[in-house]
């Protein structure tokens, strides 16, 4: 990874080698670590090149530089989508970002949508089972019985 340190530019460079640290510290695979550590080095870049320093970033931008790798690489899933995520919890873990709290809107950006029937109610684990209609034998299913006519002798 010391080619990803030398490369790097912009506001996150000095928090490569810690960021490095943290993902092999909780158990990440090396490859994982090395593609993370890329993704984080290109959004620093990208956060130079707009003049964006550690004071301005937040998830949004985070966000909009995901959107931008979106469009640049014509993936819906790019590195920065796959890996980014790693970096803001990084982030938020030493106070330089502040995640937001889940979304109270649906995806549309209308209300929540209405509770459910179960909204009130307390399921205790294990305390359900689902209900399964029971297997029928092809002597005993009810359609093979349907078929022969009542009174019939069995073809006599």
């Amino acid at each position: 990874m010391g080619d990803v340190h030398r490369e790097c530019e912009g506001p996150l460079a000095g928090w490569i080698g810690p960021f490095a640290s943290w993902l092999v510290s909780s158990g990440c695979a090396p490859g994982r670590v090395r593609r993370a550590v890329l993704a984080f080095g290109r959004l620093s870049s990208w956060l130079a090149e707009r003049d964006v320093g550690l004071a301005d970033l937040d998830e949004d931008v985070i966000d909009e530089y995901v959107l931008a790798e979106q469009a640049r690489s014509g993936s819906k899933f790019p590195a920065a989508l796959q890996y980014l995520p790693l970096a803001k919890r990084f982030l938020a873990s030493h106070e330089l970002v502040v995640l937001r709290g889940p979304s109270r809107r649906d995806r549309a950006g209308g209300p929540p949508l209405p509770a459910g029937p179960l909204a009130g109610g307390v399921v205790v684990p294990g305390s359900f089972t689902p209900s399964r209609k029971p297997r029928h034998s092809s002597r005993t299913r009810p359609e093979a019985t349907a078929m022969a006519p009542r009174g019939s002798s069995g073809g006599r």
